[in-house]
Formats: structure tokens, C-alpha cells, sequence
């Protein structure tokens, strides 16, 4: 019985007084799926953001299209990162003025191959749902991808241009806390940047 107080009085605090904490800073990464999302997650965890890896902050409509659904319990996260925010992210945008986006990118043929072997099983419900419309296919094909690897880059990139609350970042490139602690005004940790799901990544410069 204890153990649900504290979850009625988050509930009470996000739902009830509607205290969601709109000007906190959060962290939303918006790459792709296989682009480093992983890395940069654990990254951010590892400089003290609360993160999560692929948040279930959406539904699927009555009529059949997907929509933002921003849970109360989100409130307690700091950082959000692969495809439901990619999705989402003009929304995201402006539901949190104080936010500071950051666009993980890949080499197209890595990005390919490591898709290729990814999304050889398919998704279901609401995720199904969301798989098709970010990448056009549930399943992995090589022309859908690549059209869609060009289509969000190319929006992101314009939708933030000239933005200082934004950064293109490139695991696989390099790109590691130098470039990420600047960007985020921390402290560099005296430890390696973290490579998840990624083989023959050189090593990010520090």
C-alpha cells in the first residue's frame, strides 16, 4: 500500500495542478532508428538526464492516425530519444519552449546494413502503425528507407536552421562529449563515450 502513494501523488501533482514543468530544460533526440540513439541515450544518462529510450508517447487515433499522447509520469524524464520523438518533434517543440534538440545522423550505407538486419521482424499495434509512416514499410526495404533517411534529415535540418537550441550529431563520425558537453553546458566524464549497437564505430573524439 505504501508503495502507491508516491505514484497517487504524481499523479495528483501532473494530472490534477497541472504542474508539468513546461520551461524545465528537456533533451529530445530526434535521429532516426540505427543512427546512434542508443549511444546518445546512454550518454545522456551517464552526464545525470533521466533518459528514455523509445517512449511510448502516442496512440493511434479512432481514425487511424497517430497522435502525440504526453503521458503525466513523462514529466519525471529529462530526455527522450529514437522514432516516437522523431515523429513528434514539431510538436514537441512547442509544448516545451526551453527544449534543445539533437539530430543523430549515420553513413546511409551503415545505416542500411544495420536497418537491414534490424527490421527483418515486424512491429505491432500502435507501433506497426508508427513504423509505417516514419519509414513507409513495416518491414525493411531498401528504397523506403533510404527515402526516408533523405526526407526526415532534410526537414529537421530545415525546420531548425539557424537554431542554437539544436545540433546535428554523428557517432559513427566521431562525434562524442566534446561536442556533446558543449552543446549542453556540462561537464566532459573521465570515461569513454558509449557505443551501443554499433560495430566499427572509430572512436569518438573526446
Amino acid at each position: 500500500m505504501s508503495s502507491l502513494i508516491p505514484k497517487i501523488y504524481d499523479r495528483l501533482k501532473y494530472q490534477l495542478l497541472h504542474l508539468n514543468d513546461l520551461d524545465r530544460e528537456r533533451i529530445f533526440v530526434v535521429g532516426l532508428s540505427r543512427t546512434g540513439t542508443t549511444s546518445t541515450h546512454k550518454a545522456l544518462e551517464m552526464l545525470g538526464y533521466k533518459s528514455f529510450h523509445m517512449p511510448p508517447m502516442f496512440h493511434v487515433s479512432t481514425q487511424g492516425k497517430l497522435e502525440l499522447d504526453w503521458q503525466w509520469w513523462l514529466n519525471k524524464y529529462d530526455a527522450f530519444s529514437d522514432i516516437p520523438v522523431t515523429r513528434f518533434f514539431v510538436e514537441l517543440d512547442h509544448k516545451f519552449p526551453q527544449a534543445k534538440f539533437i539530430q543523430t545522423v549515420r553513413d546511409k550505407d551503415a545505416w542500411l546494413e544495420s536497418c537491414r538486419k534490424h527490421f527483418s521482424v515486424p512491429a505491432s499495434g500502435s507501433w506497426q502503425v508508427l513504423r509505417q509512416e516514419m519509414y513507409g514499410t513495416d518491414l525493411f526495404e531498401e528504397n523506403a528507407f533510404l527515402e526516408a533517411y533523405d526526407y526526415h534529415h532534410s526537414r529537421i535540418q530545415n525546420y531548425f536552421e539557424g537554431r542554437s537550441d539544436f545540433m546535428t550529431f554523428n557517432v559513427g563520425e566521431g562525434d562524442g562529449w566534446d561536442k556533446l558537453c558543449s552543446f549542453l553546458g556540462k561537464d566532459i566524464p573521465n570515461s569513454d563515450f558509449p557505443k551501443a549497437n554499433v560495430k566499427n564505430y572509430p572512436s569518438p573524439k573526446q
